[in-house]
């Protein structure tokens, strides 16, 4: 994790739980249930995820990505399924 950041958790609907963060590499990662890993989107130093269980199951995520990257400001990822 980032220095100068702080990770989001959330409990899914299905059991388990996500944990969203800024890894060390400034990249917005997930692990949990799901355990996707790298998510390859950069994300604006000093800032830090949030994470929200969906309820019929997965989740969203909204970060702040890094200047001039194609992804818009607060664009979210959505992952659902039954993890846990």
């Amino acid at each position: 994790m980032k220095a100068g950041t702080s990770p989001a958790i959330t409990r899914l609907a299905g059991g388990g739980y996500e944990v969203a963060f800024q890894a060390h590499s400034g990249s917005l990662w997930s692990v949990g249930a799901d355990n996707h890993g790298d998510w390859s989107q950069g994300m604006m130093a000093g800032t830090s995820p949030a994470i929200a269980a969906l309820p019929g199951g997965g989740y969203e995520m909204a970060f702040q990505p890094t200047p001039g990257t194609s992804s818009p400001s607060g664009r979210q990822k959505t992952r659902t399924g039954a993890w846990g």
